[in-house]
């Protein structure tokens, strides 16, 4: 049975229906047929009970849509009134009905243009500071202060400029990650406070209590780690086969007073033997004053994963402004899509499918009928526009085929702007970036059958199919001359030896700042060559 609700919505978006009815509307003062004339009041009423309905269900809707028709059914009876003295209609209790939905539209309209007024406020404020010196790490006012200077994404408009953009973007991804830490955090102390009564479990933060670290530093690649014990009674029961905790990039607040203040380290590296001893190696971001790494702290490891915010909020404050991609389309909204450089610079834009007839890519009534390229409607004119247009958006709910138009449209570039016997074929590569491993591995599993020339960033795949072509195994099978093999050896003796000397120099300057003991003087001479 259909609802009321859907009949109504039917009447609501049927534009022909509402523009037959305004005609009809217009014409009743000179309306001809007897019994059509005596049943006008009814018609008028009956008309306003539905818009009346509509607008009660779908305000905003309704103001869009039916705002003309109710001026016309003003106007009609305004009419009727002074013209058709022989019609006899209750006019004052109709033009109360048609007042009554047009004050509606009039408070709408007044409640989103406050709301308007604020948000572009809002959006003209002046930032306290610029967002390209914000630390990109939260701080102890962060996590104590709850309002920080945020606006919104737009979602409807332009941009004031590029900065705008960045400034928007960068803070909304900050707060993104630093809101949930302040909650956990504040949940803690509540919980301290509270020790008489049960506790509650804190969201979003881990919490280790008397972390120490040891006096052994490790180097992982290029950075220097401290070795820190975290569960040292081993009262953690973890599977970290399969455990997201402590995971690499992961942010840590080190603390000795309730967080009030603390010290930022990021895990550097995850070996399986240490964290089976309840050891971990991590990254310090701040410089520590000597001597105070032997205390004994409390840890919280933030459940939101750090590594990527902090990937992107360096990029957003790195962008050049003046170099900024699809500026016209992301910044000033600009509606009107080019066609995409590479093809403009083609001399032919021959394209050719599944070896059919080759058509002029960029020419309508060149291109074959959608039941050659085996599409329905919809998938061909994504394919299409994806292929003539530098700016495709393909959107739709699972199950609609958008990654196998994904690769067919990758599938049709490359082999026709990418093989060897294209003439001025295209040099740089595409790039596929995908929100999850999964989607990626599944991704690059289309492509490897039409091409082996791929490579994946990201050791992540679980496909057995993609982990020959990860960046470590293709650069691992790559054929290297016996010159690179010796540059690397001697590489990775000038890192180790350089490696040995930083930590001896860290060494000195934590025992010269102690002033501990007498010093020789050439180790002060090479203490100063040093730094």
């Amino acid at each position: 049975m259909v609802s009321k609700r859907s009949i109504l919505a039917e009447i609501c978006w049927n534009s022909v229906f509402i523009d037959h009815l305004k005609s009809y509307v217009l014409t009743t003062p000179t309306e001809v047929n007897i019994n059509r004339r005596l049943n006008l009041e009814a018609f008028f009423e009956n008309c306003l009970t539905v818009c009346q309905s509509i607008t009660d269900l779908f305000l905003k809707t309704a103001a869009e849509r039916l705002n003309s028709l109710i001026i016309c059914m003003r106007m009609a009876l305004s009419d009727i009134k002074n013209n058709c003295l022989d019609l006899k209609i209750n006019d004052i209790m109709l033009l109360e009905k048609i007042a009554k939905i047009l004050e509606q539209f009039t408070n709408l309209k007044l409640n989103n243009g406050t709301k308007n007024d604020n948000k572009n406020e809002l959006q003209n404020a002046t930032p306290p500071e610029d967002f390209r010196v914000l630390y990109v790490y939260p701080t102890p006012f962060d996590l104590e202060y709850q309002r920080p200077f945020l606006r919104p994404n737009i979602t409807k408009g332009a941009y004031q400029s590029v900065e705008h953009y960045l400034d928007v973007q960068f803070r909304l991804l900050r707060e993104d990650f630093i809101a949930p830490l302040r909650e956990g955090i504040k949940c803690y102390k509540e919980s301290n406070k509270n020790r008489n009564e049960r506790r509650k479990r804190i969201n979003n933060i881990r919490i280790y209590r008397n972390v120490k670290f040891n006096e052994e530093k490790v180097f992982v690649q290029d950075k220097l780690g401290y070795l820190i014990n975290f569960n040292k009674n081993k009262k953690l029961k973890i599977n970290w086969d399969i455990s997201k905790r402590l995971m690499y990039g992961s942010l840590l607040l080190f603390t000795m007073n309730e967080f009030n203040d603390f010290f930022i380290g990021i895990v550097l590296g995850r070996d399986k033997k240490y964290l089976a001893n309840g050891q971990l190696i991590v990254e310090l971001i701040d410089d520590l004053q000597p001597g105070m790494l032997t205390s004994s702290f409390t840890m919280a490891e933030s459940e939101v994963y750090f590594e990527p915010y902090k990937c992107a909020m360096q990029v957003l404050q790195n962008l050049n402004g003046n170099n900024f991609p699809m500026e016209k389309y992301i910044i000033s909204t600009c509606n009107k899509v080019e066609k995409p450089n590479y093809l403009k610079s083609l001399p032919v834009k021959m394209f050719n499918f599944n070896g059919g007839e080759p058509f002029n890519v960029l020419n309508d009534n060149e291109w074959p009928a959608q039941e050659k390229f085996g599409l329905d409607e919809m998938q061909y004119k994504a394919f299409k526009a994806a292929l003539t247009n530098e700016l495709t958006v393909i959107q739709g709910p699972p199950g609609t085929g958008k990654t196998f138009i994904g690769l067919m449209i990758i599938e049709t570039i490359i082999k026709n702007l990418y093989h060897f016997y294209v003439k001025n074929r295209l040099q740089n590569p595409i790039l596929v970036v995908c929100y999850t491993n999964h989607a990626l591995d599944q991704f690059m599993e289309g492509i490897i059958k039409f091409t082996t020339n791929v490579v994946r960033i990201g050791g992540q795949t679980k496909s057995d199919t993609v982990k020959n072509y990860t960046l470590k195994n293709v650069t691992k099978y790559h054929r290297k001359s016996s010159n690179v093999f010796k540059t690397i050896r001697s590489a990775t003796e000038t890192i180790k030896n350089v490696e040995h000397e930083i930590t001896y120099f860290k060494n000195c300057k934590e025992f010269i700042s102690l002033n501990a003991g007498i010093l020789e003087l050439s180790l002060l001479l090479v203490f100063k060559v040093g730094f």
